[in-house]
């Protein structure tokens, strides 16, 4: 929690992001789900973080975002 909560962006999260954050998770997995998509809920719940971050402005940090998307990377082969 305290990667995505504090690490994925420059500044913390506001009051306002943490709605748009799971608003933007919840609509996600839904349209997933009609599509019969596989997701993994933490994929979308570190992008919708960086992307509120981006969207307000205050940007994410580029090793944290970086190792996470390695992880994301290495995590296919593997299964």
């Amino acid at each position: 929690m305290v990667t995505w909560e504090e690490k994925i962006g420059k500044a913390h999260l506001t009051y306002g992001q943490g709605p748009r954050r799971k608003l933007w998770r919840s609509a996600t997995i839904e349209a997933a789900d009609m599509l019969g998509l596989p997701v993994s809920t933490t994929h979308i719940l570190s992008s919708g973080i960086a992307g509120t971050m981006v969207a307000n402005g205050s940007g994410i940090q580029g090793p944290t975002v970086r190792n996470i998307i390695l992880a994301w990377v290495l995590t296919l082969p593997c299964v």
